[in-house]
């Protein structure tokens, strides 16, 4: 799973949080996928089964 999580943030999905706003629904989480699989991992590890959607986090293509 986490293979496939970095080849998407590798060729550009964004992961983030979905936000209440209008005009800003995504914010993308900032750094580089190693960055962003540190934040990723720990999240998933301390869960006792694959995360259901949007869980962790979102996925979008900005």
């Amino acid at each position: 799973m986490f293979d496939l999580v970095g080849d998407l943030l590798d060729r550009g999905v964004a992961a983030g949080d979905l936000t209440s706003s209008d005009t800003v629904p995504f914010r993308g989480w900032p750094g580089a996928t190693h960055d962003v699989m540190l934040r990723i991992r720990p999240a998933v590890d301390y869960l006792d089964h694959l995360p259901d959607t949007g869980e962790v986090c979102w996925f979008a293509i900005l």
